[in-house]
């Protein structure tokens, strides 16, 4: 399955934020969990994958 039918098909939510502050460049990593869409209307269903990602400040402002 490619990512665009992945975030066609899912919800997805960051979570678990952490921060790491190294010879000056702060990299901002967290995971994110891909929940199947739920047809009975309900945000999110059963918990599909989860993965790691390394995020942009651009990233973090569009998510908030």
């Amino acid at each position: 399955m490619n990512d665009n039918n992945k975030e066609l098909n899912m919800y997805y939510n960051y979570t678990n934020y952490q921060f790491q502050l190294k010879d000056g460049f702060l990299t901002i990593t967290c995971d994110v969990l891909f929940y199947m869409k739920n047809p009975s209307f309900e945000r999110f269903g059963e918990i599909k994958s989860k993965e790691k990602k390394v995020l942009d400040i651009g990233e973090i402002m569009k998510e908030m």
